[in-house]
């Protein structure tokens, strides 16, 4: 995934592959995701599932946020909400960052330890309860997906390995076209 686009009342994911036509064989449709900023569900596994075909390429794929960063109005809830799924003392750090109130545009690194490399920090800040956004830390709360998170967490050969295999399959995702879909003449907006 390279694009990511949010506005007002939705969020749009731009899938995408490198080359001189990846605009027109890929679209902003191709992956049923929430489309609006409540936290990810076990229902919203289930509809990425239904694209990534298996559960571990997709977790395996939500490692790409190892790298990046997150604007406050993504993280202000999970951070200010004194839930049991997140660590207190890292709760207290981003909010240095990020006050109760305004500064929505303030942006904090999704990952504190390694920010600017993809990694398995990702895994193991989860296993800390250090997610940073509640669509993460999701991923490891008693369900089926612990046992993915522990294996990427402990192992960065295994997490460098698949997530190399994952970004192919995802590049593979059948875009939506014609009556179905929007190809983008530009990407970061709406035709």
């Amino acid at each position: 995934m390279r694009d990511h686009i949010v506005g007002e009342d939705y969020e749009l994911w731009d899938i995408v592959t490198d080359g001189p036509l990846a605009t027109m064989k890929k679209t902003a449709e191709v992956v049923d995701v929430p489309k609006t900023r409540a936290d990810c569900t076990a229902d919203d596994l289930r509809k990425w599932e239904n694209n990534a075909k298996d559960r571990k390429w997709l977790i395996c794929g939500l490692g790409a946020h190892s790298i990046g960063q997150a604007q406050c109005f993504f993280f202000r809830d999970r951070i200010y909400g004194n839930g049991t799924d997140i660590d207190a003392g890292f709760a207290s750090t981003r909010r240095r960052q990020c006050p109760k109130e305004d500064q929505n545009g303030n942006l904090a690194p999704v990952d504190l330890v390694t920010p600017n490399q993809l990694d398995n920090n990702y895994f193991k800040n989860l296993r800390q309860r250090k997610g940073l956004l509640q669509s993460d830390q999701v991923l490891l709360n008693g369900g089926s997906t612990d046992s993915i998170v522990s294996e990427y967490s402990n192992s960065p050969r295994a997490f460098a390995s698949d997530f190399a295999a994952a970004m192919i399959r995802m590049g593979d995702i059948s875009p939506l076209t014609g009556q179905n879909g929007i190809i983008r003449t530009v990407c970061g907006s709406l035709n």
